[in-house]
């Protein structure tokens, strides 16, 4: 187990290194990996003097995912709307560009993105960007908040596109999620259908 920092940026998350999905360098088998877990997109590297060296850690709890993310080169992403699932996106190390429909940003360890599932998306990450990823079906956060609203919603989820990670509920989030990759306490709950669904 590692220690929880007070801050991001601050701990390596080696908690998902059980969970390797893949450390490729070709990049047909790297699309096609990132793919099956997100959706298919278009992935290209930036760069001729670019190498890649791309590795992916997978847990799945119940309707979400921890991922954890890095492609060691410059890459370009087109996944066009991500249609069934939300992304929140919370660099470890280094930074990335991400446009979501007419916004964009520049994410960071202290600014995660959060990325609407009916936007367009277009993403550049650096060569150094690590990020821990949760994956979110789109259904299921759409019905918690139809339960908290009292009713259906008249309209798709709309999200603010950077998430501050610092303070307030940012920073509990990062906790939290921090928490559930370094702990075995997300492992034993994938295999708890009760509990995986608390967590979700």
């Amino acid at each position: 187990m590692y220690p929880l920092p007070n801050q991001p940026g601050q701990t390596p998350v080696a908690g998902l290194a059980p969970y390797r999905l893949f450390h490729s360098k070709d990049l047909d088998e790297t699309r096609s990996n990132v793919g099956r877990i997100f959706k298919p997109h278009a992935l290209g590297v930036c760069g001729k003097r670019q190498r890649l060296d791309a590795r992916m850690d997978h847990l799945a709890i119940g309707g979400i995912s921890l991922n954890r993310l890095r492609y060691g080169a410059d890459v370009s992403i087109e996944p066009e709307c991500l249609d069934d699932f939300l992304l929140v996106q919370m660099p470890i190390a280094g930074s990335a560009s991400i446009q979501c429909g007419a916004r964009s940003i520049d994410s960071n360890p202290f600014t995660a993105s959060v990325v609407t599932p009916s936007l367009p998306l277009h993403m550049r990450w650096q060569g150094d960007c690590d990020q821990l990823i949760v994956r979110i079906e789109r259904r299921a956060l759409e019905t918690a908040c139809g339960v908290q609203l009292g009713h259906a919603l008249p309209k798709p989820l709309e999200f603010e596109l950077a998430m501050n990670l610092r303070d307030g509920d940012g920073l509990a989030w990062h906790n939290l999620v921090l928490f559930l990759a370094t702990s075995q306490f997300a492992d034993n709950a994938a295999h708890h259908p009760l509990i995986a669904a608390q967590i979700e």
